[in-house]
């Protein structure tokens, strides 16, 4: 299905082969001092109107008079069935840009217009055409073309006016650090899900997203007022990660982690060893901390497993020294994401992750649930142990003693010992939350 050359010039015979993306809903609108926002969703539909991926898209928009940038984070979801993305030449985001900031050339071009239509010129015009691109790692010009680089400039004059184009790719995105499909005809694109072409077969991504997977791909695009150079434009590149921090790992951590939401807390490991985590998209991966004498602490930014445990928590999964252990504590574990296999209940798709008891005692339990809009995976209850909710994608409404809260994603809820409470989807796509019980009965 192909979402990128579709146009009103399709041949009939080639419409069933392309898909085409709908504008669904402004989730919210903000505007403020530094910056504005825009939430928006939609969706990836075939031919017959399938819909094959939800989309959630956050637009943040910053500038000054010396310039302007677009955050585009966006979250594809796949629907009941696999979403394959093949090795591709042409995606992932691109633009299209002025005469003037393309590469001149004296050779002869064929031009399409937005329906697809073709104009063939035998020689350009090559007056005020002065664009040229420049990556991280030092490729000038048409040199840029099928190259990886954490960012891209396409720098020219447009009139009397200095402008830099510059796109950044983030290190959690999928096929990090990108492809650049960056054509002197003016078409500027990162695509990381194209290895296979651009590496003429020594690479293959072969990207694909199971039901119900998720995948999120940040990029920066900021539109200068100068020439800038290699210098000017990592630090634009240290800017965007600062906005959107990579979790510190250790050396024997895999590039792209788990993506939990924005949440940051400390993470417990025994005798200096990292866990290696998985991206979710792909395959994730769970890493169980038991308390270990000796345990160390790493400094760990958001989307990391362990920040799934709030501070009061954590005393609970360190085993203090002296302590006694159960006979047979949960060891230390990943838990890959292929291996937790869905059951249903209620309507709810459920996989267990891990139940047992800590090396100090307590009774844990996670598993990861999936809610239907509207479903809900049991009505309010209590039981002895404390539960917490840690929401992943969409939006649910937790009660607690009969007072409702509604939290979205990266939200997390917390209910103690016998309260009340329940849970349900009140959003219009489905829903994806871990659930942590600790205390008695949590393991039964």
């Amino acid at each position: 299905m192909d979402f990128w050359n579709n146009s009103e010039a399709i041949k009939p015979e080639d419409a069933p082969k392309m898909g085409h993306i709908v504008e669904r809903q402004i989730l919210s609108a903000a505007s403020g001092p530094d910056q504005g926002q825009l939430d928006v969703t939609a969706d990836w539909a075939a031919y017959d109107n399938r819909v094959l991926l939800n989309e959630h898209t956050r637009f943040v928009f910053r500038g000054d008079p010396s310039f302007r940038s677009v955050d585009r984070i966006t979250t594809l979801t796949a629907g009941d069935e696999k979403v394959s993305f093949p090795d591709a030449k042409d995606g992932m985001l691109g633009l299209r840009v002025i005469r003037a900031l393309e590469i001149p050339t004296d050779q002869p071009a064929v031009y399409n217009d937005a329906s697809g239509r073709p104009t063939t010129v035998a020689k350009l015009d090559n007056t005020g055409v002065n664009g040229t691109y420049l990556t991280s790692e030092g490729k000038k010009g048409d040199d840029a073309w099928g190259t990886r680089g954490r960012w891209c400039n396409l720098s020219g004059m447009v009139g009397h006016e200095p402008v830099t184009i510059t796109i950044l790719d983030h290190p959690q995105n999928p096929g990090f650090p990108t492809y650049w499909h960056a054509r002197g005809y003016g078409l500027f694109a990162a695509n990381p899900l194209g290895q296979k072409i651009f590496s003429n077969g020594r690479e293959e991504l072969d990207f694909s997203l199971a039901p119900h997977a998720s995948v999120t791909f940040r990029y920066r695009i900021v539109i200068s007022s100068a020439i800038l150079t290699a210098e000017a434009t990592e630090a634009l590149y240290q800017a965007f990660l600062s906005a959107y921090p990579v979790p510190r790992t250790s050396e024997t951590m895999v590039k792209n982690p788990i993506d939990f939401g924005p949440w940051s807390k400390r993470f417990c490991h025994p005798s200096k060893t990292a866990a290696r985590v998985g991206r979710r998209a792909f395959q994730t991966s769970w890493f169980a901390c038991a308390g270990t004498p000796g345990g160390t602490f790493m400094l760990l930014t958001r989307r990391d497993l362990c920040s799934l445990l709030p501070a009061p928590f954590l005393p609970l999964l360190l085993a203090a020294s002296g302590s006694a252990a159960e006979d047979h504590p949960l060891p230390s574990a990943v838990y890959p994401f292929q291996e937790l296999a869905p059951a249903s209940s209620g309507g709810a798709e459920i996989r267990h992750v891990l139940k047992g008891k800590l090396a100090t005692g307590e009774a844990l339990e996670v598993h990861e649930t999936t809610l239907p809009p509207g479903g809900a995976p049991h009505p309010p209850h209590h039981h002895a142990h404390s539960e917490m909710w840690l929401i992943r994608e969409g939006t649910v409404e937790i009660t607690v003693n009969g007072a409702s809260h509604r939290l979205g994603a990266g939200s997390v809820g917390f209910v103690r010992s016998n309260d009340e409470h329940g849970i349900r989807n009140v959003g219009a796509t489905p829903t994806v939350y871990f659930v942590v019980a600790i205390g008695p009965g949590a393991d039964s």
